[in-house]
């Protein structure tokens, strides 16, 4: 028999590679372990903060610190505080919401709110001022931003502080100041500029919607460890936000330019077209646009509005424009206007899917913005836990028969029962009552959510 031969590796060599082999499934073990205890923690932390937010409810007046809630929308403005409870602040006119249309004369503010509003147009001769336009505007001056936001909010704001009992000079802790901001501008510089001497605290408009969902019952507490998706629908006055939010976190954001002020000035042009006279003047133009915001409203609950425009023609023998117009008739038009303009500008804006075909009315425009929101969240439709709509102008019985069909081409007959919309009269609210639900022992961090004040 020949011997057999065998080779034997020197311990010496092997000992550092079995040293190596051990470092690497103990530190791999480890921050498995790290991971886990970090996510436990996370989890820990916002199951605190869903308590915390229900035994606010019952918290009483004395124990709430004082804050009040701007809501500074494209139109209009809400105001609201927490105490002695949330609600919404009425001005001294009994206006819940208060326009922000400013006119200046000389550098002066010669009128705000109503007087404003009744001298208000959209033409280019309007003397009457949106902040909207200003804080859109990437181009526009910080400085500038910031005056005629403190101009706009000045005199509500002072009523604000006497409705609640604050006054600066004899009271110990500082006033607590909380901006509801659209999503798309959280990271602008005008924005944080304009408000700088207003706001302590930044807050996501689609958070602040779950936030008053939850504060009215209209949707449940988050308390499952991994948070619900909340898909919101904001339809306000100059742009449609559509927003997907998880543990009070938004992920992703999509504007349509398009809302409630942009039909008002088709109406206008309505009825601009049934007047016998050629309509041009400031003053004929801003009696047209107060009506129409009448008849607006009116359509949002009637098949039929009438519109009474008094001394409007120069005839003296017809001075009075005497019209109705059936709520048909506006969406016929509302819709000419999606094929004539919104598909354009939602392209533009990149808010419409790439893989979908392009839009030809509002409900397939709805599908294929839902559809380009989802594929930015990284979700998929049967992720979506509820669905909310909210904004003033979602008022109007369009925007919720053209979002429940493209809910349902994407979800199916479930998205019925996700889709939660709150009553007319709290749709444009629901933002500003929302903030004004937030945990008085947090601030908000754009990429983080609630976090925990820390006191010296």
């Amino acid at each position: 028999m020949h011997p057999r031969y065998y080779h034997a590796t020197a311990r010496k060599e092997i000992l550092p590679l079995v040293g190596v082999a051990t470092v690497f499934v103990l530190g791999r073990y480890s921050y498995k372990a790290w991971k886990r205890m970090d996510e436990e923690w996370e989890d820990y932390q916002w199951q605190l903060r869903q308590y915390e937010k229900q035994m606010l409810q019952s918290a009483e007046a004395e124990t709430t610190t004082k804050t009040i809630f701007i809501d500074l929308g494209s139109v209009y403005t809400k105001l609201a505080t927490n105490y002695p409870k949330p609600e919404v602040i009425a001005t001294r006119e009994g206006d819940r919401h208060l326009f922000n249309g400013i006119m200046y004369k000389d550098g002066v503010v010669e009128a705000r709110g109503r007087s404003a509003m009744e001298k208000f147009s959209y033409s280019p001769s309007s003397a009457v001022t949106l902040p909207w336009d200003v804080l859109s505007s990437s181009s526009s001056d910080p400085e500038q931003a910031a005056k005629i936001v403190e101009d706009v909010l000045g005199l509500a704001l002072d009523e604000t502080l006497d409705r609640i009992g604050y006054d600066p000079e004899s009271s110990s802790t500082a006033l607590r100041s909380v901006v509801t901001v659209p999503a798309v501008y959280l990271r602008s510089d005008v924005y944080s500029a304009a408000f700088a001497n207003i706001a302590t605290t930044f807050l996501p408009e689609p958070v602040a919607a779950v936030w008053g969902a939850q504060w009215k019952s209209l949707l449940p507490t988050e308390e499952d460890r991994a948070g619900r998706t909340t898909l919101i629908v904001d339809v306000g006055g100059k742009s449609i936000a559509l927003s997907m939010v998880q543990k009070d976190v938004v992920l992703s954001s999509i504007t349509l330019p398009w809302g409630g002020e942009r039909w008002i000035e088709i109406l206008i042009d309505h009825l601009r077209k049934e007047s016998s006279e050629p309509l041009e003047d400031e003053r004929s133009l801003t009696a047209l646009q107060t009506h129409a915001r009448v008849a607006l409203a009116e359509l949002s609950a009637k098949s039929r509005a009438d519109i009474h425009v008094h001394y409007l023609f120069a005839d003296p023998t017809n001075h009075h424009l005497d019209t109705s117009i059936s709520r048909s008739v506006l969406e016929q038009a509302i819709m000419d206007d999606v094929k004539e303009y919104l598909v354009q500008a939602a392209q533009n804006e990149s808010a419409l899917s790439p893989h979908m075909p392009p839009p030809t009315d509002l409900s397939s425009l709805f599908t294929s913005s839902l559809t380009q929101l989802l594929e930015l969240s990284q979700k998929t439709p049967m992720n979506v836990n509820h669905i909310l709509l909210v904004g003033g102008a979602a008022r109007a019985p369009v925007i919720a028969s053209s979002l429940g069909s493209a809910l349902y081409a994407l979800m199916g007959a479930e998205s019925s029962q996700k889709l939660v919309v709150p009553d007319n009269t709290l749709l444009p609210e629901l933002t500003v009552l929302g903030a004004s639900t937030m945990l008085p022992s947090y601030t908000y961090a754009i990429d983080e959510g609630l976090v925990r004040l820390s006191y010296p």
